[in-house]
């Protein structure tokens, strides 16, 4: 076994909180609203189990999603599976810094409430983080107070509309950057004729688009 799978045996989650959001929201008793983000494929481009930070590249559009976000009062957090750490193809340090080279490329203050991610190729009765379960959406309500009925999530694969269903979120919005195109297909024949996600009993719409150029910016000031 090699020095990464035995990492891996240790850790399989791994949660950072942005002491800023926590600091202003810790006394509020009102929920709030989120936008969880997938990492790869949403935020930045795809690169299949990236470890490098100088490969690190946006996707189009994301600073103006993250911008309406704030904008709105909307808490934006990030979901994240990465399996290539528990097949040994990256550390945790190597996640870390391609998160940290992210940041610096947003270049703002961190925009980002939490970052959750799992190091799990596949779930288990005692670790069930991975995406589509809805542990680390569940684990972000907790710490956040957040009203996941009024929240959204946007992805590139199957799991993540799937996940957002498992936890019942508004709205899982698909996007056809990172494994989007091989993935949508799945997603299409798994909406009702009203958009609904019918794969799991729940109130979860899907919005289909092509990259964040297309996001709904109206999302954030209506329900519907």
């Amino acid at each position: 076994m090699n020095n990464l799978k035995k990492e891996y045996m240790t850790k399989v989650f791994d949660k950072y909180l942005n002491k800023d959001f926590i600091k202003k929201y810790s006394n509020e008793k009102t929920y709030k609203k989120a936008i969880f983000l997938d990492r790869d494929g949403v935020i930045i481009k795809d690169c299949h189990y990236i470890k490098d930070p100088s490969n690190v590249e946006l996707e189009k559009n994301i600073n103006k999603v993250i911008d309406l976000a704030n904008n709105a009062g909307w808490l934006i957090i990030v979901v994240t599976n990465q399996s290539g750490i528990s097949k040994g193809l990256l550390s945790w340090d190597d996640y870390h810094n391609i998160n940290k080279r992210m940041l610096k490329l947003i270049g703002k203050p961190n925009p980002f409430a939490a970052i959750y991610a799992n190091s799990l190729a596949e779930n288990n009765e005692e670790n069930a983080w991975r995406k589509p379960s809805p542990k680390m959406l569940f684990e972000a309500a907790n710490d956040f107070s957040i009203n996941l009925k009024d929240s959204i999530i946007v992805g590139d694969r199957f799991s993540d509309i799937e996940c957002g269903a498992n936890a019942n979120l508004r709205l899982g919005i698909h996007v056809l950057t990172g494994h989007g195109r091989k993935e949508r297909k799945s997603i299409i024949e798994n909406m009702d004729i009203n958009s609904y996600f019918k794969a799991k009993i729940s109130n979860t719409k899907v919005k289909l688009i092509d990259d964040l150029r297309y996001f709904p910016t109206n999302i954030f000031n209506t329900n519907t």
